[in-house]
C-alpha cells in the first residue's frame, strides 16, 4: 500500500425528509435513497478521480445512511440490543464495496503502529485462508470471528461497512444462539427461524450501499459487492491495487460475491 488520502469522513447530510409508514413506503424510500445516492456518488467522483475521493465517497455513504436512520429514531425510537463487546454478528460473511475496502485499510494504517498494522494484515490473511469460498451459512457454521475484532470489539467501528452498520439487532440472545447453537443455526439456514432486527435501518443501509455501487459503476470503477477479508487482503498485498482501481480495472474481481446478499438469516421489525 502506497500513498495517503487527505481525509476519510466526507460531507454529512442527505437529500429530503424521511417518512416511514407501511411496507410500500419503505420500498419507495429504498428506491429514492438508492437513486439519490447513486447520483451523489457519481457527482463526487466526477470532480476528482483519486484515492482521496474514493475514500471520502465511502465515508459519505455511511454518514448519509446514519443521518437518515437518526430521523427514524427521532420519529419512532426502537430499543436495540447492540452494545460494545457484543460481537455475535461478527461471525458471518460480510459484503463490502471496493471504496469501503480502501477506507478501512487506511483507517487501520492511520490508527496502528507498524507492528499492530502487520498483525491485522496477518489476521486478515489467515481469515481469508480459512473462509474463502464459503457461502454465508457455511461461514456461520465455522464460527470464525472477524479479523477486525480486538478484545471483542470492532477496531474499525467509525468506518465499518454499511452492511455492518445496518445490522442492528433487537435481541442479543437470538444473535448468540445463531452462532453458538447448532440447532438454531440449522433452523435459520432452512428458513424456519429469523433474528429480529431494525428493518428500517437495514433497508436504508443496503439502499445506500447499492446506490454507492451503482455510482461507482457509472464512474468507471469496480461496482460489485466483494467479500471483506479477501478484498482487504487485496488492498494490503497488491502494490498495484490503487493504480488499478483508479484506472477502472477490476482489482477486486476475485473477491466478488455471487450469492444473494439479502440478509436471509434476519427478520425485519419496523
Amino acid at each position: 500500500m502506497n500513498g495517503q488520502p487527505r481525509g476519510s469522513e466526507g460531507p454529512r447530510g442527505h437529500e429530503g425528509s424521511i417518512h416511514m409508514g407501511n411496507e410500500d413506503s419503505l420500498v419507495q424510500l429504498q428506491r429514492d435513497v438508492q437513486a439519490a445516492h447513486r447520483r451523489r456518488t457519481k457527482e463526487a467522483l466526477a470532480k476528482e478521480r483519486t484515492l482521496d475521493a474514493t475514500v471520502t465517497a465511502a465515508g459519505d455513504s455511511l454518514n448519509v445512511a446514519n443521518a437518515i436512520c437518526d430521523e427514524f429514531d427521532r420519529a419512532k425510537p426502537i430499543r436495540v440490543a447492540c452494545r460494545k463487546g457484543c460481537n455475535w454478528c461478527c461471525h458471518q460473511k460480510v459484503g463490502i464495496t471496493g471504496a469501503e475496502a480502501f477506507r478501512i485499510a487506511w483507517y487501520l494504517k492511520d490508527h496502528l503502529d507498524g507492528v499492530g498494522f502487520q498483525e491485522v494484515q496477518d489476521r486478515v490473511a489467515l481469515a481469508d485462508d480459512q473462509t474463502r469460498g464459503l457461502d454465508r451459512f457455511a461461514r456461520m457454521d465455522l464460527k470464525y470471528p472477524c479479523p477486525l475484532l480486538r478484545e471483542g470489539a470492532c477496531m474499525v467501528h467509525p468506518v465499518r461497512p454499511l452492511n455492518c452498520s445496518g445490522m442492528t439487532s433487537l435481541d442479543a440472545d437470538e444473535c448468540r444462539k445463531a452462532v453458538a447453537d447448532d440447532l438454531t443455526r440449522r433452523h435459520i439456514a432452512e428458513g424456519g427461524k429469523t433474528i429480529p432486527v431494525h428493518g428500517g435501518r437495514l433497508a436504508v443501509h443496503l439502499a445506500v450501499a447499492e446506490g454507492q455501487l451503482a455510482g461507482l459503476t457509472d464512474s468507471g470503477f469496480y461496482g460489485r459487492w466483494v467479500e471483506l477479508n479477501q478484498a482487504l487482503r487485496i488492498v494490503f498485498e497488491r502494490n498495484t491495487a490503487i493504480e488499478r482501481w483508479l484506472a477502472g480495472k477490476p482489482v477486486f474481481a476475485a473477491a466478488a460475491i455471487k450469492e444473494e446478499l439479502e440478509p436471509l438469516a434476519f427478520g425485519e421489525e419496523r
